[in-house]
Protein backbone atom coordinates (compact mmCIF):
# COMPACT_ATOMS: atom_id res chain seq x y z
CA UNK A 1 0.00 0.00 0.00
CA UNK A 2 0.55 3.60 -0.48
CA UNK A 3 1.97 5.35 1.93
CA UNK A 4 -0.02 8.91 2.84
CA UNK A 5 1.44 12.09 4.34
CA UNK A 6 0.06 14.38 7.36
CA UNK A 7 0.28 17.42 7.51
CA UNK A 8 -0.65 19.00 10.97
CA UNK A 9 -1.99 22.81 10.38
CA UNK A 10 -2.04 24.94 13.91
CA UNK A 11 -5.12 26.98 15.07
CA UNK A 12 -3.14 29.83 13.43
CA UNK A 13 -2.23 28.05 10.11
CA UNK A 14 -6.28 27.27 10.10
CA UNK A 15 -7.37 30.91 10.81
CA UNK A 16 -4.60 32.47 8.26
CA UNK A 17 -6.00 30.02 5.42
CA UNK A 18 -9.61 30.90 6.19
CA UNK A 19 -8.48 34.54 6.32
CA UNK A 20 -7.09 34.56 2.91
CA UNK A 21 -10.01 32.14 1.64
CA UNK A 22 -12.45 35.08 2.86
CA UNK A 23 -10.23 38.20 1.40
CA UNK A 24 -9.91 36.45 -2.10
CA UNK A 25 -13.80 35.28 -2.02
CA UNK A 26 -15.26 39.18 -1.33
CA UNK A 27 -12.78 40.86 -4.31
CA UNK A 28 -10.81 42.57 -0.80
CA UNK A 29 -7.81 44.31 -1.39
CA UNK A 30 -4.73 41.73 -0.05
CA UNK A 31 -1.88 44.22 -0.08
CA UNK A 32 -4.35 46.36 1.74
CA UNK A 33 -5.25 43.92 4.20
CA UNK A 34 -2.39 41.62 4.74
CA UNK A 35 0.66 44.13 3.88
CA UNK A 36 -0.33 47.73 5.25
CA UNK A 37 1.81 49.65 3.31
CA UNK A 38 5.49 50.50 4.85
CA UNK A 39 6.80 53.33 5.81
CA UNK A 40 9.60 54.13 4.24
CA UNK A 41 12.80 56.22 5.44
CA UNK A 42 14.03 57.05 2.33
CA UNK A 43 12.36 58.37 -1.28
CA UNK A 44 13.87 56.78 -4.33
CA UNK A 45 12.81 56.54 -7.59
CA UNK A 46 14.42 55.36 -10.89
CA UNK A 47 14.22 55.26 -14.71
CA UNK A 48 16.19 52.96 -16.89
CA UNK A 49 16.22 53.98 -20.20
CA UNK A 50 17.33 51.70 -23.15
CA UNK A 51 17.89 53.33 -27.22
CA UNK A 52 17.77 50.36 -29.65
CA UNK A 53 18.92 52.04 -32.64
CA UNK A 54 17.67 48.88 -34.53
CA UNK A 55 13.52 49.96 -33.58
CA UNK A 56 14.54 53.58 -33.36
CA UNK A 57 12.98 53.79 -30.21
CA UNK A 58 13.94 54.48 -26.24
CA UNK A 59 12.26 51.81 -24.09
CA UNK A 60 11.54 52.97 -20.80
CA UNK A 61 10.87 51.07 -16.95
CA UNK A 62 10.59 53.42 -13.89
CA UNK A 63 10.22 52.07 -10.74
CA UNK A 64 8.22 54.13 -8.34
CA UNK A 65 7.20 53.48 -4.27
CA UNK A 66 3.48 52.77 -4.87
CA UNK A 67 2.25 54.72 -1.27
CA UNK A 68 4.12 57.69 -2.83
CA UNK A 69 2.84 57.29 -6.71
CA UNK A 70 -0.66 57.12 -5.17
CA UNK A 71 -0.68 60.35 -2.96
CA UNK A 72 1.16 62.13 -5.80
CA UNK A 73 -1.30 61.19 -8.41
CA UNK A 74 -4.46 63.01 -5.78
CA UNK A 75 -2.37 66.24 -7.61
CA UNK A 76 -4.18 64.64 -10.78
CA UNK A 77 -7.26 62.86 -9.71
CA UNK A 78 -8.26 64.81 -6.33
CA UNK A 79 -10.91 62.45 -3.84
CA UNK A 80 -10.27 59.67 -6.06
CA UNK A 81 -9.27 56.13 -5.03
CA UNK A 82 -6.86 54.79 -7.44
CA UNK A 83 -6.22 51.19 -5.84
CA UNK A 84 -3.72 50.39 -8.83
CA UNK A 85 -2.57 46.94 -9.60
CA UNK A 86 -5.71 45.68 -7.20
CA UNK A 87 -9.45 44.13 -8.69
CA UNK A 88 -10.91 47.54 -7.77
CA UNK A 89 -8.33 49.55 -9.72
CA UNK A 90 -10.23 52.99 -11.07
CA UNK A 91 -11.08 52.93 -14.28
CA UNK A 92 -9.35 56.05 -15.41
CA UNK A 93 -6.05 55.08 -13.40
CA UNK A 94 -3.73 55.26 -16.77
CA UNK A 95 -5.32 58.45 -17.40
CA UNK A 96 -4.26 59.75 -14.39
CA UNK A 97 -0.65 58.08 -15.13
CA UNK A 98 -0.07 59.81 -18.06
CA UNK A 99 -0.95 62.94 -16.71
CA UNK A 100 1.18 62.76 -14.48
CA UNK A 101 4.13 61.62 -16.14
CA UNK A 102 3.71 64.12 -18.79
CA UNK A 103 4.35 67.16 -16.05
CA UNK A 104 7.17 64.80 -14.44
CA UNK A 105 8.86 63.14 -17.30
CA UNK A 106 10.33 64.65 -20.92
CA UNK A 107 12.80 63.61 -23.17
CA UNK A 108 14.33 66.44 -25.18
CA UNK A 109 16.64 65.80 -28.33
CA UNK A 110 17.90 68.55 -30.09
CA UNK A 111 15.33 71.43 -29.82
CA UNK A 112 12.90 68.79 -30.00
CA UNK A 113 10.64 67.21 -27.53
CA UNK A 114 9.74 63.66 -27.85
CA UNK A 115 6.23 62.34 -26.59
CA UNK A 116 6.17 58.91 -24.70
CA UNK A 117 3.74 56.33 -25.68
CA UNK A 118 1.95 54.72 -21.89
CA UNK A 119 2.47 51.13 -22.62
CA UNK A 120 1.83 49.82 -19.32
CA UNK A 121 2.36 48.82 -15.89
CA UNK A 122 2.83 46.17 -13.04
CA UNK A 123 3.31 45.77 -8.94
CA UNK A 124 6.28 44.79 -8.08
CA UNK A 125 6.32 41.10 -6.81
CA UNK A 126 6.44 42.26 -2.90
CA UNK A 127 3.68 44.81 -3.74
CA UNK A 128 5.20 47.98 -2.34
CA UNK A 129 6.43 49.57 -6.13
CA UNK A 130 4.81 50.09 -9.31
CA UNK A 131 6.71 49.59 -12.81
CA UNK A 132 5.62 52.06 -15.66
CA UNK A 133 6.45 51.17 -18.94
CA UNK A 134 6.69 53.98 -21.56
CA UNK A 135 7.94 54.14 -25.05
CA UNK A 136 9.44 56.74 -27.22
CA UNK A 137 9.18 56.14 -30.97
CA UNK A 138 10.87 57.44 -33.98
CA UNK A 139 14.16 58.32 -32.02
CA UNK A 140 16.55 58.34 -35.25
CA UNK A 141 19.92 59.97 -34.69
CA UNK A 142 20.92 60.63 -31.15
CA UNK A 143 24.26 61.86 -29.87
CA UNK A 144 22.75 64.57 -27.00
CA UNK A 145 19.51 63.86 -24.97
CA UNK A 146 17.67 66.08 -22.26
CA UNK A 147 15.68 63.97 -19.59
CA UNK A 148 13.33 65.21 -16.85
CA UNK A 149 12.62 62.51 -14.46
CA UNK A 150 11.15 64.62 -11.91
CA UNK A 151 8.68 62.34 -9.99
CA UNK A 152 7.58 62.96 -6.53
CA UNK A 153 9.70 66.17 -6.46
CA UNK A 154 6.73 67.69 -5.39
CA UNK A 155 5.98 65.62 -2.42
CA UNK A 156 9.52 64.97 -0.77
CA UNK A 157 12.41 67.68 -0.14
CA UNK A 158 15.02 64.28 0.16
CA UNK A 159 13.57 62.37 -3.05
CA UNK A 160 16.33 60.46 -5.17
CA UNK A 161 16.16 59.91 -8.55
CA UNK A 162 18.21 57.28 -10.42
CA UNK A 163 18.71 57.87 -14.03
CA UNK A 164 20.06 55.09 -16.47
CA UNK A 165 21.07 55.08 -19.90
CA UNK A 166 21.95 52.31 -22.06
CA UNK A 167 22.10 51.82 -25.93
CA UNK A 168 21.73 48.34 -27.07
CA UNK A 169 23.72 46.10 -24.87
CA UNK A 170 26.26 49.34 -24.14
CA UNK A 171 27.37 50.16 -20.61
CA UNK A 172 24.84 51.71 -18.73
CA UNK A 173 25.62 55.21 -17.52
CA UNK A 174 23.59 56.34 -14.34
CA UNK A 175 22.75 59.59 -13.37
CA UNK A 176 21.02 61.12 -9.62
CA UNK A 177 18.60 63.54 -10.04
CA UNK A 178 17.65 65.45 -6.95
CA UNK A 179 14.88 68.15 -6.32
CA UNK A 180 17.62 71.25 -7.81
CA UNK A 181 18.60 69.23 -10.53
CA UNK A 182 15.49 67.40 -12.10
CA UNK A 183 16.89 67.04 -15.64
CA UNK A 184 20.14 65.88 -17.23
CA UNK A 185 21.68 66.41 -20.70
CA UNK A 186 23.25 62.99 -21.90
CA UNK A 187 26.01 62.62 -24.06
CA UNK A 188 25.67 59.48 -26.41
CA UNK A 189 29.19 57.81 -26.88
Amino acid sequence: MGRTSRITIGIDGVRLIILSAMLVLTGTDLRAAIWHAPVHDFHVSRCEIYYRPSSQALEIAQQIFLDDFEAALTAVAPDTALHLGTPREHAQADVFITAYLNEKFSVQIGDQFYPFNFVGKELSEDLTAIWLYLEVPGVQHLSIMTVEFGVLFELFADQKNILSFQVDTGRAQLFLLDPSKPRIEIQIP
